[in-house]
């Protein structure tokens, strides 16, 4: 699975922090990662919850995407994903 996360800041380089959550709220998966920026959206970040030996039931998941500028400001995107096989 590919993530993209859209932002305002054309071009940068940036950090990427990408937590995937149960229904439950606990922590499962955590991606952290720099990377470009192709304008105004990250380069796709590749998630697969099997490199890590997570058995990942089909399901309703809740994510953060947290976003950090060079300069330090910072951006936080929260919502749901689905999961299935």
């Amino acid at each position: 699975t590919d993530i993209v996360a859209v932002h305002n800041r054309f071009g940068e380089k940036m950090t990427v922090d990408i937590e995937i959550f149960t229904q439950q709220g606990i922590l499962f998966d955590q991606i952290k990662t720099e990377t470009s920026s192709s304008g105004f959206a990250t380069l796709p970040i590749r998630w697969n919850p099997g490199l890590k030996n997570h058995r990942l039931s089909a399901g309703i998941y809740h994510y953060r995407v947290q976003l950090i500028a060079t300069d330090g400001s910072m951006a936080v995107k929260t919502g749901q994903l689905i999961y299935t096989r």
